[in-house]
């Protein structure tokens, strides 16, 4: 798993990990801590960080399968992009029109 769907994964299913598992993915993946860092912050070891890492990573890939909230986000995006380029085509379409599908995309 990269760390842009990592991030996107921690955004939509976050608050459903422990308190513990949040943090500390929040310190990897949005704070660009060390586990070393980390460790020291929590005051846990390295490994009792990586193991948390690993859990928590587990634990949004599973919400994932199960969910496909990331997954259905990125089909609404394509057919998003999809309908912009047909507007895009097609005379007497306002920029207006164009611009809420963007902020669409990103919503």
């Amino acid at each position: 798993m990269d760390q842009v769907k990592e991030t996107f994964y921690m955004d939509i299913y976050g608050s459903l990990l422990t308190d513990h598992q949040q943090k500390i993915l929040r310190l990897v993946l949005m704070e660009d801590y060390s586990l070393a860092e980390i460790a020291e912050e929590l005051n846990i070891t390295r490994q009792g960080v990586h193991d948390g890492v690993q859990r928590g990573l587990a634990k949004l890939q599973w919400y994932e399968d199960h969910l496909g909230l990331y997954e259905k986000h990125l089909e609404k995006k394509d057919k998003i992009l999809r309908i912009i380029e047909i507007l895009n085509k097609t005379e007497g379409v306002s920029e207006e029109t164009l611009d809420l599908l963007r902020k669409l995309i990103d919503a």
